[in-house]
């Protein structure tokens, strides 16, 4: 009996994670949701992830981003601006909570008509929530995912 014990324990995580996953994405939106306010469909709701959900989902995004592009990606977090030397302009990002004692998740994001910064955006380290389409752009020889939103949400 001791042999099979972890083994037994490997397939209880599995099946408790898989639970839990399922359980997210019926009422997360990984599948898609409506949002109530404009019923806008939202693709993937990292705002409404579980932090392992949001690393799980990020890493995905990321390493896979051409499967996301054209998907409406919500996402709730705190505004984080940084002035990139070699594009000469300031790049808008929401920075997302992951589990504890991991990494935080940012992702970049571009309005989709004319903002000065500082003046039209919050102030750093505010809370928002932004819903986008997510695309990738190439700028200054990277390849940089972002989402393209109209507004930003203060939380």
């Amino acid at each position: 009996m001791r042999k099979y014990l972890p083994v037994i324990l490997l397939l209880s995580l599995i099946i408790l994670l898989f639970g839990a996953c399922a359980e997210n994405n019926n009422s997360a939106g990984s599948g898609g949701s409506e949002a109530s306010e404009d019923s806008v469909r939202i693709d993937v709701d990292l705002a409404s992830f579980s932090a392992s959900m949001v690393s799980a989902a990020y890493t995905d995004i990321m390493t896979a981003p051409e499967q996301y592009i054209g998907k409406v990606i919500r996402a709730k977090g705190m505004y984080d601006p940084f002035y990139f030397d070699e594009t000469g302009r300031y790049h808008h990002f929401i920075t997302i909570e992951g589990p504890p004692g991991c990494c935080p998740h940012s992702l970049e994001f571009i309005r989709s008509d004319e903002h000065a910064y500082p003046d039209d955006y919050p102030l750093e380290g505010t809370m928002i929530e932004i819903t986008g389409i997510f695309n990738v752009i190439e700028e200054a020889g990277y390849e940089i995912p972002y989402l393209a939103i109209d507004d930003i949400i203060i939380k």
